[in-house]
């Protein structure tokens, strides 16, 4: 049996390429998805302060690089939106809230960044509907003022000619 020794190189070089290519994903490959790089500097104005029944201006973040989702943690006071495309805040809280901080996250398929936004929600803003009397003779030194309204509670401060009652 005669073997032909540049037959046999050949072979073992190409047995040996191609063992090469299988282990590092093949030679025939390609790469349609190349790698994101993760967002970075997401920045909202922080802390925000709001009012249950007001409408809120939205509230839009800056960040840098692609983003392809938004996410909160813990979620906002009710009635305040997240939209999970854009990242920007909206709504009208329905629900008075103490100051919290929340975890807002910008994602794409390399990765992700955070941001803490500060939020305090108060209950609504006091409406005045009548003050009784409405004038008082300036001989009087001491009266009695009558304030009707809404939103008001036993710690909202009034204050009347510079004076708080």
């Amino acid at each position: 049996m005669k073997y032909n020794t540049a037959r046999i190189i050949r072979f073992l070089i190409g047995y040996t390429l191609l063992s090469l290519l299988s282990a590092c994903g093949g030679g025939n490959h390609s790469d349609n998805n190349p790698a994101v790089d993760p967002p970075t500097a997401l920045l909202y104005p922080t802390p925000q302060t709001y009012w249950v029944g007001t409408q809120i201006a939205p509230l839009s973040p800056t960040v840098k690089g692609s983003v392809t989702s938004y996410s909160v943690s813990p979620a906002f006071p009710a009635g305040l939106v997240l939209n999970e495309s854009t990242g920007q805040l909206s709504g009208t809280p329905t629900a008075a809230t103490a100051l919290s901080t929340y975890l807002v996250t910008a994602k794409n398929s390399g990765g992700y960044t955070s941001f803490s936004l500060s939020l305090l929600v108060y209950a609504a803003l006091p409406t005045l509907t009548s003050v009784s009397p409405n004038s008082v003779p300036s001989s009087s030194s001491n009266i009695s003022v009558a304030i009707t309204g809404t939103g008001f509670t036993p710690t909202t401060r009034v204050t009347l000619g510079g004076q708080v009652l």
